[in-house]
């Protein structure tokens, strides 16, 4: 037999068992995170993050186990690695605004205000979402930065005046800045809207 035709024999083996075990460890990282991923939509996260960390030995690209796995996490209160898996999400998908969220609600949990701040402001860069701005009015009262937050809160309430967790928001930051009169107003229209619906 001809040496060649030995050789190409070889390498075609050789291709099919190589693409043969690529298969298995592809259907077996997503086994991995189907499983996984009940879990986590039941609420049972230490599970899920058993079946989300061999998924992520297998591929350790694999953005929803990743991002499934930061949550789980996140809701274990395990902050720090939550914060590394949200992170190494980001180097897969940059621009990406609903990590960037997760990572910045995240940051907010550990007190790193400074961090949150920066990842709300990046995201209010490319949308103008007032969920996202609402929660960087929060951050920024937590962070006693309170007239950066009356301004967002105003804004919103310029263009959504019966936004009720705006308006709560903009009570709070009024009475921890020195506003209490202020607050105590907006605070008892809260609380007569609230008795009118009932």
């Amino acid at each position: 037999m001809n040496i060649k035709i030995i050789l190409f024999i070889i390498v075609l083996i050789l291709t099919s068992v190589a693409t043969t075990l690529i298969y298995q460890n592809t259907q077996q990282a997503d086994i991995n995170y189907f499983k996984g991923h009940k879990y986590f939509e039941k609420g049972y996260y230490n599970e899920a993050i058993k079946f989300h960390e061999k998924a992520l030995l297998i591929d350790p690209a694999r953005l929803d186990a990743l991002t499934d796995l930061a949550r789980c996490y996140q809701w274990t209160k395990r902050y720090e690695q939550a914060i590394d898996a949200f992170q190494k999400s980001l180097l897969i998908t940059p621009e990406d605004n609903e990590i960037k969220e997760s990572l910045a609600e995240t940051y907010s949990w550990v007190k790193e205000y400074k961090k949150a701040i920066n990842l709300y402001s990046e995201i209010l860069e490319t949308t103008d979402n007032i969920d996202i701005k609402r929660e960087l009015a929060e951050v920024y009262i937590w962070s006693n930065h309170f007239e950066e937050a009356k301004e967002i809160l105003l804004e919103i309430l310029k263009i959504i005046p019966e936004d009720k967790k705006a308006r709560l928001l903009l009570a709070r930051a009024m009475q921890y800045s020195g506003q209490s009169k202020q607050a105590i107003e907006i605070y008892k229209k809260l609380l007569k809207e609230a008795n009118d619906n009932e």
